[in-house]
């Protein structure tokens, strides 16, 4: 970041001078935007950042002076806040042209003109270089620079009506050309007042247009409106601009560029931080100390812009400040934010203490996003992003919320100018509130604002936009096994010549739901969006290379429907880790991406709906189909999407449909898109099984294992597990038995090329749904609460009691009893499990020696399994694959000791909760040898366990052996170190440990 003038040239403002904020002759009817400055002598004027400039005419002295516009091509996001533009005003116009008569020519090159003069003369001499380059005269519209008189209609018109971003855009005959930060562009004039302003990105219809661009300042102004509506709807552009002095104040920690000259030779750059930036470039602001604080509600509106939150219907006060008791309305002068020249000091540090009150209202969830971080505390040990935020009990207020910003770090520490935005979201779903924009489930409302500015724009060179508004994406646990998950996402663009992606990715988890749905994506197969001119640089290094797609078929009375999915999402800790080897990917979460894929003409028909009002931005809104989902003539689910506009009508929340409808599909409710956006995707491959839509774990014989389809269980046909050895299928209505058919999930092996078939069916299992569980401690008193579930005689556990309140489970080594063996709490999520038996009977499970496979069907695979001693048969998807694929490489029988009920809960064990681990005996206690047991644990590894335990004392020698591994001094290797003991805390003779006669493995994802 580059200051914007020659700080040694810029005086203190005046009080004659324009000054950010209410205007002081009529501050309750005017906002000044701009900020003037009168200049004692000329001053160099350098870009603030890299990015296009055009320039643009003056007309308050259309002979002398022109306007500055710079674009910045990576815009700076900061504090919750990315600029659009940088304006100067009052630059001379001779730095750019010379006067021939009536004419104007861009000045020669010329040592005394300015680095934007010589870079233009060098690019032009560059570019005429170039054999197929036709180069066109130079002229002051290759700057950006015109006068006009053609017709508004003609398509080259400079009419002052025209919005600027299209010389941005190249729909214009005039064009910006490129800048580099701290470049000196040109020269302000001291023949009158200059003025700086920063225009921020905002999904508000507000259109900079070539008229107001050429004045010498502008504001704002309400004055004469009767429309309560429309008059708020004006008074909302005042936070589309920002203050420069609290701008470039929210740089202190990271430092301001400078440049100066000493006659015609430039010195070297300096960057100014924390005093130094306060005392050499803001304290030439007149607003050197003011901290403003601008809240905003949902979809970026100012705190009570849809009239939410006040005390009363008569007291519209609502907002207590600094402590006090009594409230105030938000807002300064009626404008929608406010600002504070002293604050108290937070005694220790260099920091200063704002804090306040919001009112509850309907707002029973509040959630307050702190766009900088580093102002949620004083110390940088405790710094959040979501601030604690309450109900105060029945006062229909928060509690109270404490935001530091930094102070001068003076004796007297004042404040140094800052912009503090937070937002006030809404933290349960919005249903039929006629106040608010409906927003009941995660995917209402993620998507970026349809009127963006330049949105679909074809000149565009780099077709992608981001708002830079944050969207509080949440979704409550749902009784599908769907939900639980809540957090801040960005949300954007792609877009070619005919088809468009909307995106919304997680950016700050937490919130309501902090520690999100659990749901990881496993390894699978790469497939990425085959969308050819969607495959550009800024596309696939921002998000295509992070995700992986399934094409599937779903066959219907109507035909084939192509229907795409998430098959996996990814993101590295930063862009540069991409090429470094060895660096992981972040794993996400199967909600932190959500894509929505539309043809232009679609969006074309949106943005053309009638009925929602032009001042206040339209959103996407996908409304269900009335039956929510749909069966193909295989029984496979699939999901159908109208797609509406949401905006506002009057001031109340409307949603309209467009004039030709827009249809989109989904497969697993995080990708929706149009019947035209897939049509160049070719199917997944896959087995000829309902329509090529089974889902199966791959396992190779070189230790990789991959599911061909990650979508979300939740979301397909399941069982469910109702104690550890009975599976019930969903529950269903006589007339609707289809819904309850069982959706099976599929393991096969992979073999060496030598082998045909290469690859073979293993098995298939019954996948069930039940609640995920936390293991809590032993010796958990048995209440009245409790009933029992299970009872048996022997085995793992003699009985089960759970609390059909809280869903918590208590194992008991007893038959009777009022003190339990194992607690486990329910976490109120979901969790899926395989029911990993086949020849076994559903109905009954002998205690002794079980095979799990039918020999006959699994000869050629040498599949030996067996269980002994043990009821748990329930086991995570991917640990059943590792399991299936250790025991085919191993050749040798296995036998298994448990996984975990069908419950979630696993006792004896401590650590199977949700059949996140196996256990099996060791070979040397079967006969087998030491080695076996050894590469048996290798090839665990290879397959991707986690970690293994072992025991203290037996198997003789083991450790020893495992101690030459990789995996052992990776710490991937647990030995035992508790002794059992019996009853009354004796030593059992001779000495053991409790994985003495059995080996643990464990899988975390």
């Amino acid at each position: 970041m580059h200051f914007f003038i020659d700080h040694t040239k810029l005086t203190e403002q005046t009080t004659s001078e324009l000054k950010y904020g209410p205007n002081s002759s009529d501050p309750n009817n005017v906002f000044n935007i701009s900020t003037q400055f009168q200049l004692p002598e000329e001053a160099r004027a350098f870009a603030c950042q890299n990015g296009m400039m055009v320039v643009r005419r003056n007309s308050n002295d259309p002979d002398n002076l022109v306007n500055l516009y710079i674009k910045p091509s990576n815009s700076v996001s900061i504090g919750g806040i990315a600029v659009r533009y940088y304006i100067y005003r009052g630059v001379k116009l001779s730095s750019f042209f010379t006067k021939d008569g009536s004419n104007l020519n861009i000045n020669a090159e010329d040592p005394t003109n300015s680095e934007f003069i010589a870079l233009y003369w060098n690019r032009r001499t560059l570019l005429g270089t170039k054999s197929y380059i036709t180069m066109s005269p130079s002229s002051p519209l290759n700057i950006g620079y015109g006068d006009d008189s053609l017709s508004l209609s003609d398509p080259n018109n400079l009419n002052e009506n025209r919005p600027i971003r299209d010389l941005f855009n190249g729909k214009a005959p005039a064009k910006a050309f490129d800048v580099k930060e701290g470049m000196w562009i040109g020269d302000f004039s001291n023949s009158a007042k200059i003025s700086f302003e920063i225009q921020l990105d905002t999904e508000l219809k507000s259109t900079t247009t070539l008229g107001n661009s050429a004045f010498n300042a502008i504001s704002i102004s309400v004055d004469g409106i009767n429309d309560e509506q429309v008059k708020k709807r004006k008074q909302e552009f005042i936070t589309t601009y920002i203050d420069p002095a609290a701008f470039f104040g929210m740089h202190a920690d990271i430092g301001v560029e400078v440049t100066t000259y000493s006659g015609s030779s430039k010195n070297t750059e300096t960057k100014k931080l924390s005093n130094g930036l306060y005392s050499d470039l803001i304290s030439k602001f007149a607003n050197k100390n003011k901290i403003y604080l601008d809240i905003k509600s949902e979809k970026g509106m100012s705190y009570n812009f849809y009239d939410n939150y006040k005390v009363s219907i008569s007291d519209s006060s609502n907002i207590k400040l600094n402590g006090a008791g009594t409230p105030i309305e938000y807002g300064t002068n009626g404008w929608p934010i406010m600002f504070f020249e002293t604050l108290a000091n937070e005694t220790t540090q260099d920091r200063k203490k704002l804090s306040f009150k919001l009112r509850i209202d309907n707002n029973n969830t509040p959630i307050l996003f702190l766009s900088n971080k580093a102002e949620s505390d004083k110390t940088a040990s405790k710094q959040i992003s979501f601030l604690n935020i309450k109900k105060d009990g029945t006062t229909g207020w928060t509690n109270e919320v404490y935001i530091y910003p930094k102070h001068i770090g003076d004796t007297n520490k004042n404040n140094l100018a800052n912009y503090i935005k937070v937002y006030y979201f809404v933290g349960e779903a919005i249903d039929t509130d006629s106040t608010r924009l409906k927003n009941k489930t995660y995917y209402d409302s993620p998507f970026c604002s349809i009127d963006i500015e330049n949105i679909g724009e074809q000149l565009l060179s780099i077709k992608m936009l981001q708002s830079y508004n944050p969207v509080y994406v949440k979704e409550p646990l749902q009784s599908d096994g769907t939900g639980n998950f809540s957090f801040v996402a960005e949300s954007g663009v792609y877009w070619d010549s005919s088809q468009i992606l909307f995106y919304s990715k997680k950016t700050f988890p937490g919130g309501t739901y902090q520690e999100g749905s659990g749901k990881k994506y496993l390894p699978t197969f790469n497939r990425q969006l085959k969308i050819e001119t969607l495959n550009n640089h800024q596309f696939k290094q921002s998000l295509r290379d992070n995700f992986d797609i399934t094409c599937k078929k779903y066959q219907t009375s109507n035909g084939d429907l192509k229907v795409l999915g998430l098959n996996s999402y990814h993101q590295y800790h930063n862009p540069a880790d991409v090429v470094v080897i060895g660096k992981k990917p972040i794993k996400q979460l199967k909600e932190d991406l959500i894509l929505l894929g539309l043809t232009l003409s679609e969006l074309q028909s949106l943005k053309s709906v009638t009925g929602l009002s032009p001042d206040h931005p339209k959103y996407i809104f996908l409304e269900p189909d009335f039956t929510n989902f749909l069966l193909d003539n295989h029984n496979m689910r699939y999901f159908k999407f109208k797609v509406k506009v949401q905006g506002l009508n009057n001031g109340i929340p409307t949603i309209v449909a467009p004039t030709t409808p827009v249809i989109v599909y989904s497969r697993d409710k995080q990708f929706f898109h149009s019947v035209n956006f897939v049509e160049h995707e070719e199917y997944s491959i896959g087995r000829n099984f309902a329509g090529e839509n089974r889902i199966e774990f791959s396992i190779y014989h070189d230790g990789r294992i991959k599911i061909n389809d990650n979508i979300d269980f939740a979301l397909i046909r399941k069982s469910e597990a109702v104690d550890e050895h009975f599976v019930r299928k969903e529950n269903h209505t006589q007339s609707d038995n289809v819904f309850g058919a069982l959706m099976p999930i599929y393991y096969k092996y992979i073999r060496p090329n030598s082998f045909s078939p290469t690859d073979v069916d293993i098995a298939q299992f019954n996948i069930v749904m039940t609640n995920e569980m936390k293991k809590k401690g032993d010796g958990k008193k048995i209440t009245s609460e409790y009933s029992l579930v299970t009872s048996y005689t022997r085995g793992d556990t003699k009985r089960n009691l759970k609390s059909p309140v809280t869903g918590h489970i208590i194992s008991s080594k007893q038959t009777t009893g009022s003190v339990g063996y194992k607690h486990y709490e329910n976490t109120q999520r979901k969790t899926f499990m395989i029911h990993f038996v086949t020849s076994l009977s559903n109905t009954d499970l002998p205690d002794v020696e079980n095979r799990i496979f039918d020999d006959t069907n699994n000869q050629s695979l040498g599949i030996d399994l067996v269980y002994r001693d043990t009821r748990r048969t329930y086991g995570n998807p991917y640990l059943c694959a590792i399991v299936l694929g250790v025991v085919i490489r191993n050749g040798r029988s296995v036998t298994l000791t448990g996984f975990a009920f069908g419950d979630a809960s696993c006792a004896p064990s401590a650590s199977h909760v949700n059949g996140m681990a196996s256990d099996n005996r060791y070979f040397q206690q079967w006969g087998g040898t030491l080695a076996q047991d050894v590469e048996f644990i290798d090839l665990l590894f290879e397959y991707g366990i986690s970690y293994v335990i072992i025991g203290k004392y037996k198997p003789a020698e083991l450790l020893t052996q495992l101690k030459t591994k990789s995996y052992y001094s990776a710490k991937n290797v647990i030995q035992d170190t508790k002794d059992l003991k019996d009853k009354k805390g004796n030593f059992l003779e001779p000495r053991r440990s409790l994985h003495d006669d059995h080996l643990h493995a464990h899988l975390v994802l």
